[in-house]
Order: C-alpha cells, then sequence, then structure tokens
C-alpha cells in the first residue's frame, strides 16, 4: 500500500523476492521490471540495463569501461603468480560453514583462479551458497589461506569461532594459522555482492594473499 501510494513511474524489484507484488502493480498499471541479480558476473549486465532503462546510456558505458579496467589490473596483478589453496569459511552465531563457489568470497575467489579446497567435497552442481564444513576436514584440506567471512554479532561469531575452531588443539597445526594466513574479511564487501566495489574487493584478497597492491 506505502508503494502504491508513492505512485513510481518504475518499480525495481527481485525476481526471487518480489514477485508476489507483480500482480498488484499491474492492477495498478504500475511498470514493474524483477531482476535475477546474484553474483559478480552480473554486475556489468545489470549496469547497462539500468542505463538502458533510465535514458543514462553513456553514464553507464563510462561506468561499466571504469570497472572493466579495474578488474583487468587485477588480474594482471596476479598474472603467473602460483595458485595458493583457499578454504572460504563464513562464521555466524550459530557455527562455522564452507562457501561454495556459488556465494560471493567464493565466487572472488575462483575468479581469481585460486583454488578453493572446499570444491572438493561438494556435491556436482550443488545450488548452496554454504555447506557443513568440519575442523576434521579443514585439517585435511590444510590450505594455505583461510579467510573468514562473519555475519551477526562479534561476541556470538567468537564463540561459535571457538566452539567449532580455535578452541581445538588441531587449529594451531593448521599451516594457515602457522604463517598469520587467517584472514578475516569485511561483511560489506564479501558477504553480500559489492556491486561496483567488486574490484575494489578482489584486491583486498589479492592483497591478503600475494601481499600484492593493485593500483587503480
Amino acid at each position: 500500500e506505502q508503494l502504491l501510494a508513492l505512485k513510481p513511474d518504475e518499480v525495481l524489484g527481485l525476481q526471487s523476492q518480489h514477485s508476489k507484488y507483480k500482480d498488484q502493480l499491474q492492477a495498478n498499471q504500475i511498470p514493474s521490471t524483477l531482476i535475477n541479480y546474484d553474483g559478480i558476473k552480473d554486475n556489468i549486465p545489470l549496469i547497462t540495463f539500468l542505463g538502458e532503462l533510465t535514458n543514462h546510456e553513456e553514464q553507464a558505458k563510462q561506468v561499466t569501461q571504469i570497472y572493466t579496467k579495474q578488474m583487468n589490473a587485477v588480474h594482471q596483478a596476479i598474472q603467473g603468480k602460483p595458485s595458493p589453496t583457499i578454504a572460504v569459511l563464513r562464521a555466524t552465531g550459530k557455527g562455522v560453514t564452507a562457501e561454495t563457489p556459488t556465494a560471493i568470497a567464493a565466487s572472488m575467489v575462483k575468479e581469481l583462479h585460486m583454488t578453493n579446497v572446499v570444491a572438493n567435497h561438494l556435491k556436482e552442481n550443488t545450488t548452496d551458497k554454504t555447506v557443513p564444513y568440519s575442523l576434521e576436514t579443514l585439517t585435511q584440506d590444510n590450505p594455505d589461506i583461510i579467510f573468514i567471512v562473519t555475519m551477526g554479532k562479534e561476541a556470538e561469531i567468537t564463540k561459535a569461532m571457538e566452539k567449532d575452531m580455535t578452541n581445538n588443539p588441531a587449529w594451531s597445526h593448521l599451516a594457515a594459522v602457522q604463517n598469520h594466513k587467517v584472514i578475516y574479511l569485511p561483511s560489506n564487501l564479501f558477504l553480500l555482492n559489492p556491486g561496483l566495489q567488486t574490484p575494489q574487493a578482489m584486491a583486498r584478497l589479492v592483497h591478503d594473499a600475494y601481499d600484492i597492491t593493485v593500483q587503480f
């Protein structure tokens, strides 16, 4: 009702969340577009679409050119570098899981051609963004780097990490722990799609993994 009262010229929404409003919007003669927007590969198509929708094609073109140039700089920075093994953990107040390549941070790891050890344990064509992942399995995989994406209150996350991972003596024997390569990633760049900040997020991963600073 609040949306209809605004009498917008166009309503944008997500197919996965807002399709229930489509009939009501049509009944009130309000145009709407529902978007399937998920991974970082959708960023350029979405910017292009929004430029066309709002009659700002030239501005959208400029934005995508800058975005592409920055993404190329990230890839060029690690050209010829060996691929480290990575585990991307998702820590919440409920526990610790591992990200699959369909999740945001792990999709960036894949884009940078780093080896996600979690992929070895996935069912074929899985669509789950996270999967159960024990310290025992992490010990067997023993990745070079552990990235941790957090969601929730810090105290609850710390408690979950201690219960599932860090309080176990096996944690201290991991190569990533011994080499100080356990890295907590900021949720604003890695929990959800960072959009136009994707090059900056990927540059952060390059810096943490290779100690290389990408200049834009």
